[in-house]
């Protein structure tokens, strides 16, 4: 029996939408090890990006530390340390393309999410 497409397995959790569950992923590595600001930009330095990778199920053991380096670099503002929300999920997209390369772009980001995040 073949499992489900990948859009059915993936589901936040009860109460949260995909984007909702996203949003308090990156509020979470954008606060570690500091103390949130009222009216500071959040943001996601590489130190947290790299955390996030090794903090995800199956991730490390598919992408490389300097690959999770390269995408951040990547997606990065010229000059930007940290990567603000729409960047971080940038980084997540780029990520999904690595990993999945024979897959179209929506359904690599799907099975990222899906399987790793």
């Amino acid at each position: 029996m073949e499992p489900p497409p990948i859009n059915e397995r993936f589901a936040p959790a009860e109460g949260y939408t995909t984007h909702e569950a996203l949003k308090a992923i990156f509020r979470h590595y954008a606060d570690l090890g500091r103390k949130p600001r009222d009216g500071v930009e959040r943001g996601v330095d590489r130190t947290q990006w790299a955390k996030l990778v090794s903090e995800s199920p199956d991730l490390p053991a598919r992408l490389a530390t300097a690959d999770a380096d390269l995408v951040f670099a990547k997606v990065a503002a010229r000059g930007a340390r940290r990567l603000e929300y729409n960047r971080f999920l940038e980084a997540l997209a780029q990520t999904s393309l690595r990993l999945y390369p024979t897959l179209d772009p929506c359904e690599a980001f799907a099975a990222l999410c899906a399987e790793h995040i």
